[in-house]
């Protein structure tokens, strides 16, 4: 009997042995080979194996996984999903309208200030035409930082908004053309519309060079009427 239960508990531990061997053999195979497969994690497992981690330990994780999905997007593993009729229509919506309303503002504001300046201080301080443009530029330019987030929030309000893109559509060349059109497109448009004001604006230089021509004819014919005079009173005197 007690020869038995020695070659039972001899068994046991054999068999203990065996399942530790092959536990450690399946572990060395899970990290070795990648036809290992095992259950997915559920999300309180995930939950509770993030919490244990330390900052550092977490960023680090973070830093391969992106890693991980540039290589796999870059090597043709991962499938990138094309961007849809809507997304297209979204995105090039969202970059035209507000740049439309940035360069509708720009030459506004540009080409008040500048012939603004121009009738006022360019008279006082005899500054060109050139110089009082540059500052009404300027003054643009401040205005447009502000105005920039007041469009935006219009924009906003008329039911503009950025189409929803996965990190691997973001980086898509394709991407970077549509961003790219519109803002060009709008800010062409705006700029256009936004040169209005040059209708109502009288054009002096033409007053100007009239008025320029008018006063040499003037001058010219003083000039010939004072040589007639003065040869008229020579000739008398000789006569005489």
């Amino acid at each position: 009997m007690q020869h038995n239960i020695c070659r039972l508990s001899h068994s046991l531990v054999r068999w203990q042995c065996r399942s530790i061997s092959t536990q450690s053999i399946c572990c060395k195979n899970a990290f070795s080979s990648r036809t290992v497969y095992h259950e997915p994690i559920s999300d309180e497992e995930a939950n509770r194996i993030v919490r244990k981690l330390s900052k550092t330990e977490r960023l680090l994780i973070s830093q391969q996984l992106k890693k991980y999905e540039r290589e796999k997007g870059g090597n043709g593993v991962g499938d990138v999903p094309t961007l849809t009729s809507n997304q297209v229509k979204s995105l090039f919506a969202i970059n035209l309208t507000p740049f439309i309303g940035f360069g509708f503002f720009d030459n506004l504001i540009m080409i008040i200030a500048g012939e603004y300046i121009d009738n006022t201080l360019g008279v006082m301080l005899g500054i060109s035409t050139m110089a009082a443009a540059a500052l009404g530029n300027l003054i643009s330019d401040l205005a447009g930082v502000q105005l920039s987030l007041y469009i935006e929030v219009w924009c906003s309000k008329f039911g503009l908004h950025p189409p929803e893109l996965t990190p691997e559509q973001t980086v898509l060349p394709k991407t970077s053309r549509i961003i790219a059109a519109g803002k060009l497109l709008g800010i062409t448009v705006g700029c256009l519309i936004g040169m209005f004001p040059l209708l109502f604006i009288k054009n002096d230089d033409d007053e100007k060079d009239a008025k320029v021509k008018k006063e040499k004819v003037t001058e010219g014919t003083a000039t010939e009427e004072s040589t007639v005079t003065e040869e008229g009173v020579v000739t008398a005197v000789d006569i005489s």
